[in-house]
């Protein structure tokens, strides 16, 4: 494993800017369904800010076996969310709820947004973080 020292410089600007990006993050998944952005732009934002932290923190070990079990998890929630509306409405990725409402059609692709985010976020955390595990074994 290659110790490397992390600048001051970088530590206090990251420990500045990683709440801003996450409310950012949170802030595209939350008004994806009315503006530009969504899921998939608020999880590489949300990535993005924890792979700040991680560069910053002293503790680098990450269990990736848990991360993909999880990203598992959330592909079958993501499945099951497209399943809903084929069953209630016989049309993939519509509003399951039978009412039609604006109210109801906001929550649910607000969830949607929120699990298409977390799918995003885990994965690209998996990916990033076996490319550095492959460089640690000196490939």
């Amino acid at each position: 494993m290659i110790i490397m020292k992390t600048s001051i410089i970088l530590k206090t600007i990251s420990k500045l800017l990683l709440p801003f990006m996450m409310l950012f993050g949170i802030y595209i998944i939350s008004f994806g369904d009315v503006s530009p952005g969504g899921g998939f732009q608020g999880g590489a934002i949300l990535t993005t800010a924890y792979l700040a932290f991680y560069f910053i923190s002293e503790d680098k070990n990450i269990d990736l076996t848990k991360w993909v079990k999880f990203e598992k998890v959330l592909f079958f929630l993501l499945i099951i969310a497209g399943f809903l509306s084929v069953l209630s409405k016989d049309v993939y990725f519509t509003n399951p709820i039978l009412n039609d409402s604006m109210i109801s059609k906001r929550v649910f692709f607000i969830l949607l947004n929120l699990i298409i985010a977390a799918k995003v976020c885990v994965g690209l955390i998996c990916i990033v973080e076996s490319f550095i595990e492959e460089e640690d074994d000196g490939f």
